[in-house]
């Protein structure tokens, strides 16, 4: 190797240098309450289908592929399990649910394809989105409002299978536990006199 190389600079030639790409991380965006409701409103006129579809996503911070995916069967005492053929990250996760889900579930499932219905819907609400964050924006609902009603970050992703926690940490700014923490946590110093 270092001979290959004392050729490459005796000839002259150098390595490209490759210039990183800064990326610009764009806000997440996730919805209000009232934009929750006025969505669900308008999707279910549409598609009773994507309703569901919205509803397990919101309620399960599952993905629009997992959620449009589940059938009943994967449903066991209360528990949604979704197989790891249609998790990102190819494991299977379990995610408890209500008993209203439930039902919605086994009464509807399968459900049909319902991306461009949700992306009607939300023009429809007035909802703007970033690009790129159309049906994921469900997701970020769920984790958003998890985390500022006061649920742990660890819980937080494992139920969203992140595989790292810095991933799910950009959530954690919307924790009240945050806010309350920097007057118990603040630096002590005593007084300055002036």
């Amino acid at each position: 190797m270092i001979y290959v190389s004392s050729v490459i600079r005796h000839v002259g030639l150098t390595p490209p240098v490759i210039k990183k790409i800064k990326v610009v991380q764009t806000e997440l965006r996730y919805l209000e309450i009232d934009e929750i409701r006025k969505l669900l409103e308008d999707i279910k006129e549409r598609s009773f289908g994507g309703y569901v579809i919205c509803k397990i996503a919101l309620e399960t911070g599952a993905r629009w592929g997992e959620a449009s995916n589940v059938v009943s069967s994967q449903i066991k005492n209360g528990v949604l399990g979704l197989p790891s053929k249609h998790t990102k990250n190819k494991k299977p996760r379990y995610i408890p649910i209500s008993v209203e889900l439930a039902n919605l579930i086994n009464e509807n499932a399968p459900l049909p394809d319902a991306t461009s219905t949700f992306r009607r819907s939300i023009d429809a609400c007035g909802i703007d989105l970033p690009d790129g964050q159309m049906t994921h924006v469900l997701r970020h609902t769920f984790a958003s409002h998890f985390i500022a009603n006061g649920g742990n970050i660890v819980a937080l992703q494992k139920i969203l299978d992140h595989c790292s926690l810095n991933v799910t940490m950009r959530y954690a700014h919307l924790s009240p536990e945050h806010f309350k923490d920097v007057l118990k946590y603040k630096p002590e110093w005593g007084e300055v006199d002036v």
